[in-house]
């Protein structure tokens, strides 16, 4: 599971988006360097 906050949200327990899809623990992330909001995980 990946939580994602916004960084500019400054209070003490911001709202966390939970995201879901792998069945194994994840062992990468990593940031699409042409399109910033995309997000690759893999396990």
């Amino acid at each position: 599971m990946i939580g994602v906050i916004r960084l500019e949200n400054q209070v003490r327990n911001p709202p966390v988006i939970k995201l879901k899809s792998h069945t194994s623990p994840i062992l990468d992330l990593s940031f699409n360097p042409c399109y910033s909001e995309i997000l690759a995980s893999c396990s």
